[in-house]
C-alpha cells in the first residue's frame, strides 16, 4: 500500500513554524513591560505625602489653661504686693459696715497717739526730729505704719492699715479711721490724724 506524501517547500515551512509558534505566544499569559522612566505612574498607587511644618526653636504652642486657674499672672520681675499689717491680737471676727463712715468725735484718739510716742521711743531710727514739738519725718513709712499697728495690738485693738489709713476698733458696734502719715512722710498725730467714725465696723 503505498503512501502519497506531499513535499513541502522548505521556504513555507519555515513561515508556517513562525506563524505557529506567534500563536502560541500570544495564547499565553502576558506581561506589561516596567514602566520606563517617562512613563506616568497611576495616581492611585501614589504613596502619600506627610507635610512636615517646621517649629522656630524656642517657640511652641501655647499652654493650655489650667481649669479653674486664677487671674492673670504678675509679669516676670514684678514685686507682689505687701499684705496690708494688721495687729496680731484682734479676736473680733469682720465687722458687717459697709463703709458708711461720717466725721464725728474720736474714742480712741488717745490710744493712737499713745501709740506713735511708744514708736518714736522704740525705734527712734525712723524719726527725724523737726524744728516745732512733736514734730518728726519718717525714714521707713512702712516700718512706721506697722509699727504703730503693732502697738495698737499690744494696748488690745484690731488695727489694719488700708493703703490710706488705719482703722481701729474694739467692738464691731463701730471702728475709727486715723490717717497717721502726710503725703511728705511726716508724722501726722493729734486732732488732724482723725479722719472719720465707721458705724458697724467695716473690718
Amino acid at each position: 500500500m503505498s503512501q502519497a506524501f506531499r513535499v513541502v517547500p522548505v521556504g513555507r515551512l519555515a513561515v508556517l513554524l513562525v506563524l505557529v509558534a506567534g500563536g502560541c505566544l500570544r495564547e499565553g499569559p502576558t506581561e506589561e513591560p516596567p514602566s520606563g522612566p517617562n512613563t506616568p505612574a497611576s495616581p492611585s498607587a501614589a504613596p502619600p505625602l506627610t507635610t512636615v511644618t517646621p517649629v522656630p526653636i524656642g517657640q511652641g504652642p501655647a499652654p493650655t489653661p489650667t481649669p479653674g486657674g486664677g487671674g492673670t499672672p504678675a509679669p516676670p520681675g514684678a514685686t507682689p504686693q505687701p499684705t496690708p499689717p494688721t495687729s496680731g491680737s484682734c479676736r473680733l471676727p469682720p465687722g458687717p459696715g459697709g463703709g458708711d463712715c461720717p466725721r464725728t468725735s474720736p474714742v480712741f484718739l488717745g490710744d493712737v497717739q499713745a501709740a506713735i510716742d511708744a514708736l518714736i521711743q522704740e525705734q527712734p531710727d525712723l524719726f527725724v526730729k523737726r524744728g516745732c514739738e512733736g514734730c518728726y519725718d519718717v525714714t521707713n513709712p512702712g516700718a512706721y505704719i506697722s509699727g504703730v499697728v503693732r502697738n495698737l495690738g499690744r494696748r488690745g485693738f484690731c488695727a489694719m492699715y488700708d493703703g490710706e489709713e488705719v482703722a481701729v476698733k474694739n467692738t464691731n458696734e463701730f471702728n475709727e479711721q486715723y490717717d497717721i502719715l502726710s503725703a511728705g512722710n511726716s508724722v501726722r498725730s493729734g486732732g488732724e490724724s482723725y479722719r472719720s467714725t465707721c458705724r458697724p465696723a467695716w473690718f
